[in-house]
């Protein structure tokens, strides 16, 4: 199971909206985590922005204290309800080297969650390897594996017909 948490209750209720009236998005994600992973191997996901950034460390503590054992960390691309954010939202370019570091002292410590970088960390830099977790040069990028490796699962019914009519699948 993947669950999406992008910071602490105030950063990720900035980003995620309510779906309904109710208890916070961040409380939520918490809540929905700290279910998954007492049955399943949960996976975080966190798309890194400039208010979430300097928060990593900590959250890779919180995470660990409910049971995660992998963390993807992803850059938040600028689409969608991004596009009307107020003020920088995605991190610069001079912020990659400190993530990407971040990236790799976590490959050294041992401790979980363990962290994979997203496809778009990292690479072209002395750490790439370490990074991508390979034991010898340079990381191998073999593609994006939604749909291979990966599916995801929606409650708008309508959208998701929408998304495989487009790519020419067929719900099951």
């Amino acid at each position: 199971v993947a669950i999406s948490l992008d910071g602490t209750r105030q950063v990720h209720d900035a980003t995620r909206l309510r779906a309904a009236p109710g208890p916070s998005p961040y409380e939520q994600a918490v809540e929905a985590i700290e279910r998954a992973a007492a049955r399943v191997e949960t996976v975080v996901i966190t798309q890194v922005n400039v208010h979430n950034l300097p928060l990593l460390g900590s959250m890779r503590s919180l995470l660990s204290g409910l049971g995660v054992g992998r963390w993807q960390l992803q850059l938040c691309v600028p689409t969608g309800r991004l596009l009307d954010m107020q003020g920088p939202y995605v991190i610069a370019p001079d912020q990659l080297e400190p993530l990407t570091a971040f990236i790799a002292r976590a490959a050294l410590d041992g401790h979980t969650p363990r962290i994979d970088a997203g496809d778009n960390i990292g690479y072209y830099t002395d750490r790439e390897a370490l990074v991508r977790k390979r034991s010898t040069g340079q990381g191998l990028w073999v593609g994006c594996t939604a749909g291979i490796r990966a599916v995801a699962i929606t409650h708008d019914e309508r959208m998701a017909e929408a998304i495989a009519a487009e790519e020419g699948y067929r719900l099951v």
